[in-house]
C-alpha cells in the first residue's frame, strides 16, 4: 500500500503529531480460524523479553567506547531535524536502556541542535584526530 506524506508530517501511523491518518478497511489484520486453544502470551512478565535488556547488554557488553560514539552521533545525527518531542522521548527510551547512553544522546543532540556538528565530535574535528594518528 502506498502512502502519500502529508508535506512535513510523519509517514507512518500510528504517530504522535497526527500527520498521516489510516482507515482503510482491506487492511486489518487478518482473522483466521484456530482449533484447539489459542491465548495471548504477555512477554513483560519475563525480563528477557522486555524492551531494554537486550540493548543494554549490547551497549555495555558488546561495543567499546568509541563504538559507543559512534552509535550516539548516528543517532543524534538522524534526530537533529525532529521535534523537541521526539527528541525527548527518545532520550528518554536510551536512557530506560542505560542511563550512559541517555545522558550521552542528550548532550550529542544539545550540541548538534547548537550546529556543533552531529554530535559530540563534529566531522571536522574526528577528520583532525585522524590526521594527528598519521
Amino acid at each position: 500500500m502506498a502512502y502519500v506524506n502529508p508535506g512535513n508530517g510523519p509517514n507512518y501511523f500510528p504517530n504522535s503529531v497526527d500527520g498521516l491518518t489510516f482507515e482503510d478497511p482491506s487492511a486489518v489484520q487478518s482473522v483466521f480460524p484456530v482449533s484447539g486453544d489459542a491465548i495471548r502470551y504477555d512477554t513483560g512478565q519475563h525480563s528477557e523479553y522486555d524492551n531494554f535488556t537486550q540493548v543494554n547488554t549490547f551497549w555495555t557488553d558488546v561495543i567499546g567506547p568509541a563504538e559507543r560514539e559512534r552509535l550516539v552521533n548516528n543517532i543524534a545525527g538522524s534526530l537533529r531535524g525532529a521535534i523537541p518531542e521526539i527528541q525527548e522521548r527518545t532520550v528518554a527510551n536510551f536512557t530506560q536502556v542505560n542511563t550512559e547512553f541517555g545522558e550521552m544522546l542528550a548532550e550529542a543532540l544539545a550540541a548538534a541542535s547548537k550546529g556543533r556538528g552531529r554530535g559530540r565530535r563534529s566531522s571536522s574535528r574526528v577528520l583532525a584526530s585522524k590526521k594527528r594518528k598519521q
